[in-house]
């Protein structure tokens, strides 16, 4: 998945009460993922966009 965007790829996440987005900006794309945030476990609703984000993306984690 690398595609050596390292220096140029930002992530950003809004944990919000009925959804948390996520999204991803490298150079000039933008990648976002909007999911249903779960009130006792937020950090579910955060990992599962940054997931489909890194996809759609096609990076790994290592790259932001």
């Amino acid at each position: 998945m690398t595609n050596g965007h390292k220096k140029d790829c930002k992530l950003g996440v809004d944990i919000g009460g009925t959804f948390t987005d996520v999204a991803v900006k490298i150079k000039d794309s933008l990648y976002t993922s909007k999911k249903l945030t779960v009130p006792n476990a937020p950090e579910e609703s955060v990992l599962a966009g940054i997931s489909e984000v890194l996809v759609q993306a096609d990076i790994s984690p290592s790259d932001v």
